[in-house]
């Protein structure tokens, strides 16, 4: 146990240059930020080479055993984001001048993104609360002669620390990297192969039957059309060249080097598989999968508003809008983008308007703007243009009594009562799945 006087010193020790090989330091118990792209890459330095191949890719974080056959992540933020979102801050002992280092604030394009997460770090040695940053627990950890490591819990505000330091090539589940450095240029090549990937093998003979004159360069990572079948591609990755297929029934667009729905693909001369109407009629489609994001990556219709789109990406949806300042249209899923609203068939999504998106009709309806009592005399049934089973009653202007219809019940166009029916009879007003917040509506 540390005296109690050397305890209360510590804060004042005042290291005086920067550590740059983080290649021991550790995240744990984190909520990561939104990844931009995932895979299955296979190694460590794989991985790496499509982050590189990305222009917008900052760095990756390579997950050794990933689950699902996904390996590879690739972000487009600051380290710092990733940093940010985790409770446990780890790192092995340094002293003097060599403590409070670059490592707490990695530099991005630099190797100190090299650290590790979601480690198993072992028995704890000692334990102590109070501290009040990561820097705190490195000092503790660094005149401790039987600390060997040590970890910092921000919620907790504790440090703990470890009388050995960790096998982090087979105790850590993460391994992270820059986008311009190579993990051997970082002294990092615990990711290795993953063996619990499903990268596929070299190929053979179909690398020879349809790659045309496409040669893999000596190093590196390059793509190439498989001139056999739309979905297809050839990866070369340092000499040698694996055949791929797109996942989800995406083909792959030779121009931009990726897979993408087949409504933005001209497959020109390469077969093309009939699956249907995408993405309804792919085998990989779930119906169970709630929308919009009925695949993990994608560009798909928000179910309810004709006039936007969702963009998934690791089965997160970022909604787009489709009218700005110079255009006003409607999503059309089958060309997968932004058209005419005479062009688009909108089905069951209303065309939504107003603060909120929340002034939802269906389309060919005249569009109607909110009403009050206010707007009536004597006494009235004021259907709501935006929700089928919600009206008020008004008496010489005044609300009387505002009423939601029981589900199974509507308010037929001109009636004056809650009646079992179905969406039919409601003259384009939308059924809302949340009927008290008039939210999750749909036409019929």
């Amino acid at each position: 146990m540390l005296p109690h006087l050397l305890l209360a010193s510590l804060a004042s020790l005042a290291p005086c240059r920067a550590a740059t090989d983080c290649t021991e330091y550790m995240l744990n118990d984190c909520t990561p930020p939104k990844y931009r792209e995932y895979f299955n890459a296979g190694s460590q330095e794989l991985c790496q080479a499509h982050c590189f191949l990305f222009g917008w890719c900052s760095f990756y974080a390579y997950h050794f055993g990933g689950s699902e056959g996904i390996d590879c992540y690739l972000y487009d933020d600051d380290f710092s984001s990733y940093m940010d979102s985790c409770n446990v801050q780890g790192g092995p002992k340094r002293q003097g001048s060599d403590q409070a280092g670059s490592c707490f604030h990695p530099d991005t394009s630099s190797c100190e993104v090299s650290q590790k997460a979601i480690c198993n770090l072992g028995r704890v040695d000692q334990e102590t609360e109070g501290s009040d940053s990561p820097e705190f627990c490195e000092t503790l950890c660094g005149v401790d002669g039987d600390c060997e490591y040590w970890t910092y819990n921000y919620k907790d505000q504790k440090c703990q620390t470890y009388a050995s330091l960790p096998n982090f090539n087979e105790e850590c589940e993460v391994f992270f990297g820059p986008k311009n450095h190579k993990p051997e240029d970082c002294s990092d090549n615990g990711g290795g192969d993953n063996n619990g990937g499903t990268t596929p093998p070299p190929c053979g003979d179909d690398c020879n039957q349809c790659s045309g004159s496409a040669k893999c360069p000596a190093s590196g990572l390059a793509y190439f059309k498989d001139n056999c079948k739309c979905d297809g591609y050839f990866e070369c990755f340092n000499g040698v060249m694996t055949s791929r297929t797109c996942d989800y029934c995406m083909l792959w667009d030779e121009g931009r080097a990726e897979c993408d729905q087949p409504a933005t693909v001209e497959c020109g001369g390469r077969d093309e598989l009939d699956n249907g109407h995408y993405p309804e009629d792919c085998p990989d489609y779930d119906p169970d999968t709630p929308a919009p994001c009925v695949f993990p990556v994608g560009y798909f219709p928000d179910p309810y508003d004709c006039d936007q789109y969702a963009y998934c990406t690791g089965g997160v949806p970022g909604y787009v809008g489709c009218s700005n300042t110079t255009f006003s249209g409607l999503y059309n899923p089958e060309e997968v983008y932004c058209d005419f609203d005479y062009r688009v068939e909108c089905g069951s999504r209303p065309i939504c308007r107003g603060a909120e998106h929340r002034q939802c009709q269906c389309q060919g309806v005249p569009v109607e703007e909110p009403r009050t009592c206010a707007d009536t005399s004597g006494v009235t049934v004021l259907e709501d243009p935006y929700n089928c089973q919600h009206f008020h009653v008004c008496n010489g202007g005044a609300l009387l009594t505002e009423v939601f219809c029981e589900e199974g019940l509507y308010l037929a166009h001109n009636d004056q009562s809650c009646k079992p029916g179905d969406g039919s009879v409601c003259g384009g007003r939308p059924v809302c799945g949340d009927i008290k917040a008039s939210s999750q509506c749909t036409c019929s």
